[in-house]
């Protein structure tokens, strides 16, 4: 497989592939044209950042701009996350800074408890070609493994996103914990992260939720969330 990875970059090129993504993320005609060709090539990139050897290949830094300018269709979107997903995988500091750098995380954070609910065939399409499941989840959580980003004022950015997903929301009832779990791992060890949630209303919102009565799992990570925030002897009681 690892031969066939490296075949496939020699023979396509991942210059040609950065160029290309480039002119779709800028063209709009381009997009218009061949709406599939988008999606396609970031499932191949998909396949390509598993190997550390195709990460390592100078054209993946100039690529993932163009995956973080993605149009607002969600199935474009879904598939440049994917290729994000790889290249988080791989735990390289430089490729991780370089994607939150490219604001790519705002687009990732309207993927939450989207797809679950109301694109199945993308869920099917993930298991066809061994994707990842918990897509914004996995991207966030390896992001956040770097402390200058977890502690610093890139992960405050999040913070508004994530909140607005900890009300109920039709259609996306998913959101809400997966939300509650991003932020518990923004906020845990970071008094800052936890001041400013509380000062954007997290306490009134989680509790809100908590009498919604939801699933066990659900209510856990909710309370564990505002474990964490009250263990901050600065919070109001």
């Amino acid at each position: 497989m690892q031969r066939a990875k490296i075949t496939v970059m020699k023979a396509v090129g991942l210059e040609v592939l950065s160029n290309k993504l480039t002119s779709y993320a800028f063209n709009a005609q381009v997009e218009f044209e061949d709406t599939e060709g988008v999606w396609i090539r970031d499932l191949l990139l998909t396949i390509l950042f598993r190997d550390a050897n195709v990460v390592l290949v100078p054209a993946t830094m100039r690529i993932i701009p163009s995956l973080a300018l993605k149009p607002d269709e969600v199935i474009d979107r879904f598939f440049a996350a994917q290729a994000m997903a790889s290249l988080v995988c791989n735990r390289s500091r430089e490729i991780n800074l370089t994607i939150i750098n490219a604001d790519a995380v705002a687009r990732l954070i309207t993927l939450i408890g989207y797809v679950e609910s109301d694109m199945p065939n993308l869920v099917a399409l993930s298991k066809e070609f061994c994707l990842v499941r918990k897509l914004v989840q996995v991207v966030l959580q390896n992001l956040v493994e770097i402390e200058d980003i977890r502690v610093g004022s890139t992960a405050r950015k999040f913070i508004p996103l994530l909140m607005d997903l900890l009300r109920p929301i039709p259609n996306r009832s998913s959101a809400p914990p997966i939300a509650a779990q991003l932020l518990t791992g923004i906020t845990d060890g970071s008094d800052t992260n936890k001041l400013i949630m509380a000062e954007a209303g997290a306490l009134d919102a989680l509790t809100k939720y908590l009498s919604l009565s939801p699933q066990d799992f659900f209510e856990a990570t909710v309370s564990e969330l505002l474990r964490i925030l009250f263990s901050n002897l600065d919070l109001p009681r």
